[in-house]
């Protein structure tokens, strides 16, 4: 706690001592639940069966009627979905009442049993429902002219990038809108990739402009290096969909050394407005 609140502390460093405290308190965790129960002893299959069954049912359709009342009729099977995993919570909370004698070991395991299977399931059946949500409506790539932009610092770079659009007058808003983002969320991804996001108003076509720091800056990523390669995202407040499908794609480049290599090496502007596209529309 002490070291996620202290400002010296960037991101990278505090999701380092996050991983490391986590993988060592979280194994400890489980084994001492294996030195105070028999698992196989006290498995009983039909309990545990029944249990995953009434979770997963009970959060999913909570979740539903949640998204209903929010009128997020759109999303509202990927956010229920998403509800459905236990997760180690529910196994705190079954350890303190098992500590009570407020449980038997047999429910006890069942319940151990629903949060581990729950959260299994989770990825691959979110997956399946979001496939229909990847296809990315209406966009338009922009390359930096001369593809090299010079900046000391990521405000000076994102300023530079929204002079493009030529937008005059609403262009300090959109700048306000973008670093405020940043404050919240910072934008900086692995492999030298950051993402910054805004809104633009009257845009019907969602915007990424792609732009190759001349001398890499630090932008607080999450693996500590500096950040090289630049995408402006831009879209509509009605076009939030699209923004989220643009940043899962980018996310999913900035996994993949070899094509972000590729990236670097192309030398023109054409070339590279095309790479991204197909990045985009894969």
């Amino acid at each position: 706690m002490v070291a996620g609140d202290s400002p010296i502390f960037t991101k990278s460093a505090r999701n380092t001592v996050h991983n490391f405290v986590y993988s060592i308190f979280a194994s400890l965790f489980f084994v001492n639940i294996g030195l105070k129960i028999n698992f196989f002893e006290s498995f009983n299959l039909f309990l545990a069966l029944f249990i995953t069954l009434v979770g997963v049912t009970g959060r999913y359709l909570g979740a539903w009627i949640g998204s209903t009342l929010s009128k997020n009729i759109k999303y509202r099977n990927i956010i229920s979905i998403a509800h459905t995993p236990g997760g180690e919570m529910h196994i705190v909370v079954s350890l303190i009442a098992l500590s009570f004698g407020l449980l038997n070991k047999e429910l006890f395991v069942a319940i151990v049993f629903a949060a581990i299977l729950s959260s299994i399931i989770n990825g691959p059946w979110l997956a399946i429902a979001s496939k229909r949500f990847n296809y990315l409506e209406s966009f338009e790539v922009l390359v930096y002219p001369g593809i090299k932009l010079e900046a000391q610092y990521k405000e000076q770079a994102i300023s530079k990038l929204l002079d493009l659009l030529k937008l005059e007058y609403r262009e300090a808003n959109i700048l306000e809108n973008v670093l405020d983002r940043e404050d919240i969320v910072c934008s900086g991804l692995q492999n030298s990739i950051a993402i910054p996001k805004g809104n633009i108003e009257d845009e019907t076509k969602t915007k990424i402009i792609y732009a190759r720091l001349e001398n890499p800056i630090n932008w607080n990523s999450l693996d500590g290096k500096l950040t090289k390669n630049i995408f402006l995202i831009l879209t509509s407040r009605e076009e939030q969909e699209n923004q989220i499908k643009v940043v899962k794609k980018i996310t999913n480049f900035s996994k993949k050394c070899d094509e972000i290599k590729g990236l670097d090496e192309l030398a023109t502007e054409k070339n590279i407005e095309d790479y991204i596209t197909k990045i985009l529309s894969d």
